[in-house]
């Protein structure tokens, strides 16, 4: 009797794994071409007329941060904003990779606003910024209902993300495969600076932009578990 119900345990425990093999394998294979990108849409103001708007996106930092908004458990780094002063005040909008403390000094009162998008794959809330008259910062309004709604139809060659995309409202090189769970805005907003690093350890405005070549050449070279925010895999 004893042997029968380990023979039939032994039957059972096989049978299952061959069937979360096969599982595996059949999700493997239903997807065989690049994910589709899926990202929320958000509320951001317009650059006025008066204002210098520079888009920033890093993938991390060179630095790890004490603090980590939101959660202990999120590793959170550090990214230095040099601010000079330029013909207009500066419009500034952040994104990331990763969570990011973004740290800023130099002519803080040359800034009008700073815009934070937040990191890709935990949103505004896992980001900070410090130095900058509370104020002046927007921590971009995320529509996640319209996400939600769309991720259970979710298929293997979906990805989403929580934080929105820069490239859909400033005209910067648009993201790969990119969509929208919303509209799209009926235009994109001029940028005067454009800065895109793999790792951000000081970012100078006015001074550094329009793109960083190598290091988008690089980042080709990665697997699409983490995306730019503007430019393509």
């Amino acid at each position: 009797m004893r042997q029968e119900v380990t023979t039939r345990l032994v039957k059972s425990l096989i049978l299952a794994f061959i069937l979360l093999l096969t599982a595996r394998l059949e999700n493997a294979h239903a997807c065989n071409m690049a994910h589709q990108r899926t990202f929320p849409t958000c509320e951001i103001g317009a650059p006025r007329s008066d204002e210098r708007t520079a888009v920033v996106y890093v993938n991390g930092g060179n630095a790890l941060s004490s603090v980590t908004p939101g959660s202990d458990a999120i590793v959170t780094e550090v990214v230095d904003v040099e601010i000079g002063v330029a013909d207009k005040p500066h419009y500034i909008v952040l994104s990331s990779g990763k969570p990011i403390i973004w740290r800023f000094t130099g002519r803080i009162d040359a800034i009008s606003r700073v815009v934070v998008l937040g990191s890709q794959f935990n949103g505004a809330t896992r980001s900070g910024v410090v130095g900058v008259p509370r104020d002046r910062i927007v921590f971009a309004k995320t529509d996640m209902e319209k996400l939600k709604n769309g991720m259970t139809t979710r298929s293997s060659c979906d990805s989403f993300y929580r934080a929105c995309e820069a490239s859909a409202y400033f005209d910067i090189p648009k993201a790969d495969r990119m969509h929208l769970a919303g509209d799209a805005p009926f235009e994109r907003y001029g940028v005067d600076q454009f800065v895109e690093r793999l790792r951000g350890d000081v970012i100078k405005i006015p001074q550094d932009g329009w793109v960083e070549v190598e290091a988008r050449d690089r980042r080709r070279t990665f697997a699409d578990g983490w995306t730019p925010a503007a430019r393509p895999l």
